[in-house]
């Protein structure tokens, strides 16, 4: 007897309906789905949005392969696009939106693969509350979120809003109202007490925001006791501009300044600000460490601005103190103060050696001339020395120099935090009647030019 063996391949579909589970999603909470599923009353016009979850409870895979909503005033949206493959423990979404055109009891089917459910709305003698956007009228829908927008606190923002009869006959159109009562939205003229609305008729009534604190505000308006969100918010107010002011209108190296900041109006608010500044040396030469605010040489600062100044405060008053340094090059402030970013620039110019003091030194067996200063191109390249009798002669040998070249360099190198500042001394052994001696002249030269002492006396 003969034996044949084949193999006969099958491919079955995933179950789908008794893996998966439709409830309402509601507040981040599932709601199991009963059908009939009542989805609540509202105005013909007005709308009703649920939002449903295709729960997948199995451990594995399965597939929503059916969707599919019918019934007058019924319409689904955001729904998949099928076949949805829904992983183990997943889910997939769609919403429902229920708008009655007049007064009853509306009904629907919704199909989820094999599980069918019931649904039922009603449209009520209610009226339609619509709000005045732009001049044209739209209807709100029941829970939905109005947005005021935003304003400036201790300023209003009005919303116009309007009841209207979208039924046939005769309905009873009752008083809004707004909780928390007396919080930030409030109703502006409002009708008191319950009014019978013809066919097409409508009332009308006003929303006012307005809060003394910034942040965003919520309120309910209940109509006939439907909620309705409000929200809007409340800016601060803004901060004026800050405009720099330097006690001096040119400052100059190797000192101490003072700079302020004027605000353009008085504030109505309170706020903080920095202040910072940044050193450009020119081309070549180092950054100089002494750049910076008062008294530790920082380079950013904070300062506060206080409701009804038009000047802000810096931790040691209306000005900040700030010194120049000693080498050639821009300081760069900027100014941050809410949404601004402002800066504004001082230069220092390269200059020749400046001194700020020159001395010299009558001694036992020779003379000492003694420098104090800067040079803000640390390029010291020569000094000379020339010596007069009280009879005014010159005395001998006459004009003595020295290079500075070598020695400025290495003092440089060997003492980056210093920046140009310098101290020089110079020793003169000297033989003979030093009392004849009457003073020094003294030159000392950098790239920019010579610097003079004039006579120095012993």
């Amino acid at each position: 007897m003969s034996l044949f063996l084949w193999l006969a391949l099958l491919i079955l579909p995933l179950p789908a309906s008794a893996q998966l589970q439709l409830f309402l999603h509601e507040n981040g909470t599932n709601i199991p789905v009963v059908s009939p599923l009542n989805l609540g009353s509202t105005a013909p016009g007005d709308v009703i949005e649920k939002r449903f979850r295709i729960v997948n409870n199995s451990a594995s895979a399965t597939t929503l392969t059916a969707l599919r909503l019918s019934g007058e005033g019924y319409a689904m949206f955001n729904d998949p696009v099928l076949p949805r493959t829904i992983a183990a423990n997943g889910f997939a979404e769609f919403w429902v939106r229920f708008q009655p055109t007049r007064t009853g009891v509306f009904q629907a089917s919704l199909l989820v693969n094999s599980l069918a459910v019931q649904l039922v709305g009603a449209g009520a003698g209610l009226p339609v509350l619509e709000q005045n956007q732009g001049g044209t009228w739209t209807a709100i829908a029941t829970n939905a979120v109005i947005e005021f927008g935003s304003v400036e606190r201790q300023s209003s923002i009005n919303a116009s809003f309007r009841l209207r009869n979208a039924t046939s006959g005769a309905i009873t159109v009752m008083p809004p109202s707004i909780s928390p009562d007396g919080g930030d939205f409030r109703l502006v003229s409002p009708f008191g007490s319950a009014q019978q609305v013809g066919p097409g008729g409508q009332v009308t009534f006003e929303v006012v925001f307005r809060s003394e604190t910034a942040g965003e505000k919520t309120a309910i308006l209940t109509l006939d006791s439907r909620p309705f969100r409000l929200r809007a918010t409340a800016r601060e107010f803004p901060l004026p501009r800050g405009i720099l002011v330097f006690e001096q209108s040119a400052p100059k190296n190797a000192s101490q300044e003072k700079v302020a900041i004027r605000l353009a109006e008085a504030a109505r608010t309170s706020g903080s600000g920095t202040l910072r500044l940044a050193f450009t040396p020119d081309t070549g030469l180092p950054d100089d460490p002494a750049v910076g605010f008062m008294p530790s040489a920082t380079r950013s600062i904070p300062f506060q601005v206080r409701p009804g100044s038009d000047m802000v405060e810096f931790e040691t008053g209306s000005q900040a103190t700030f010194q120049t340094g000693t080498v050639a090059g821009r300081i760069t402030f900027t100014l941050l103060l809410g949404s601004q970013n402002e800066q504004f620039s001082l230069d220092f110019a390269p200059t020749t050696i400046q001194l700020d003091s020159a001395v010299a030194v009558l001694g036992v067996g020779g003379v000492e001339v003694r420098l104090r200063g800067f040079d803000n191109t640390l390029s010291g390249s020569h000094i000379t020395f020339r010596f007069f009798l009280k009879n005014g002669q010159e005395a001998a040998p006459g004009l003595i120099g020295a290079p500075l070249d070598d020695m400025f360099k290495a003092y440089y190198a060997q003492n980056p935090r210093v920046g140009g500042v310098f101290q020089l001394r110079a020793s003169f052994p000297a033989t003979g009647a030093l009392s004849e001696l009457d003073g020094v002249e003294v030159e000392i030269t950098n790239r920019q030019g010579v610097a003079k002492t004039g006579r120095l006396k012993f």
